[in-house]
């Protein structure tokens, strides 16, 4: 099929600017790159066309280049769309003090949406108070009002204040922020059929939406359906690649599904992302048992343990390390300690308390 802009002539570095542009609003990066190039080598230092040259690598995911084309436009001529657009490419690195900097009550009026990505970096800064006070003012906008009304929802379930998230998930209406933090209140009421339609509405409006792909694998783990909940929670922890706790999950549910190599090598890469996080050498220690491997199964025993006192799978590994020993009291005595945790001793159990913790505390989108 013949693009409108595909047809024109290429004559004149106007329309070739023209066109790019064109090329940029049907989504034909590749196009709109190679017109740009053209112009460049015609035109250089046009504030306009480097400002469109980042805007393309920007949805392209090219965030590095486009932060140079960006800072070329922003040189050229001072434009707020442009430092808008900077603070979007930082936002893809996940350089988030930068875009909490860069974004002020200025930009926020002449952008709004800029008052969305302003509170998503305060969220993922771990700076709630300040999210929520920034939604609270923006959640009434008639444009972006229902975005900042989903995000607002999700924030205030993190800080602990599901009982007002309920109102603003509510005026959320169909936008993916809002799809997730209704379903996770639908999974804290274990109306688990409700969230999962949540999580996958969520899923289609954001397919890069790693905390909804994690809810959408804790419904499927309650329904005990494994194999889908192993695509669902590989696919989080590759979105969220940095949360320890979305790989501890997906090694459970690796290991429930008798996939040992697959969970070890989950488990290893959650105590990359974080090696004080217990639970990931508490599995590998759950691991190493499965495998004979008594000795070492010890040594990531103690290591959990020494780290969190409550720390499930190590309390699992402990009293399965105690009843190898023939310590059959001492074992039963840290089975029943375990079992008053909630949702019960076994793995799967554990599976789905550390995979409930995961999907309300990821700080993710």
């Amino acid at each position: 099929m013949t693009m409108p802009y595909e047809s024109q002539p290429l004559h004149g570095a106007q329309l070739i600017a023209s066109t790019a542009d064109e090329a940029y609003i049907h989504g034909d990066y590749v196009v709109c790159d190679s017109l740009i190039a053209q112009y460049e080598s015609r035109h250089p230092g046009r504030a306009e066309l480097q400002q469109l040259k980042g805007r393309s690598l920007l949805a392209q995911g090219h965030y590095e280049a486009a932060i140079e084309a960006l800072d070329k436009a922003l040189g050229y001529e001072q434009d707020l769309r442009t430092v808008y657009l900077l603070a979007c490419a930082h936002a893809g690195l996940d350089c988030h003090e930068y875009v909490v900097a860069s974004i002020d009550d200025t930009l926020m009026q002449v952008i709004p949406e800029a008052a969305a990505l302003r509170m998503r970096a305060l969220h993922r800064l771990g700076r709630l108070d300040e999210a929520i006070t920034l939604g609270m003012q923006w959640h009434g906008h008639i444009q972006h009002g229902q975005d900042i009304c989903g995000l607002l929802a999700t924030i205030l379930i993190d800080d602990g204040r599901s009982h007002e998230a309920h109102a603003y998930a509510e005026l959320a209406g169909d936008t993916y922020e809002g799809c997730v933090a209704n379903g996770i209140l639908a999974l804290d009421l274990t109306d688990y059929s409700s969230a999962l339609l949540w999580f996958r509405h969520a899923i289609a409006l954001q397919p890069r939406c790693g905390r909804a792909r994690l809810g959408e694998g804790l419904c499927l783990l309650e329904y005990d359906n494994y194999a889908a909940a192993t695509l669902c929670f590989d696919q989080a922890a590759a979105l969220l690649d940095g949360r320890a706790c979305v790989w501890v999950a997906s090694a459970w549910v690796h290991l429930l599904n008798q996939a040992l190599p697959q969970a070890r090598a989950r488990f290893q890469r959650a105590c990359q992302a974080d090696n004080g996080f217990a639970e990931a050498y508490g599995g590998l220690a759950i691991v190493c048992l499965y495998e004979g491997q008594v000795d070492h199964a010890m040594v990531y025993a103690e290591q959990a343990m020494r780290l969190d006192r409550e720390c499930l799978s190590g309390m699992l590994a402990r009293s399965l390390l105690l009843m190898h020993s023939g310590a059959t009291a001492a074992a039963q005595a840290l089975r029943s300690k375990l079992v008053r945790h909630p949702m019960g001793r076994d793995g799967s159990g554990i599976a789905r308390q550390i995979a409930r913790r995961a999907v309300r505390y990821s700080f993710a989108y």
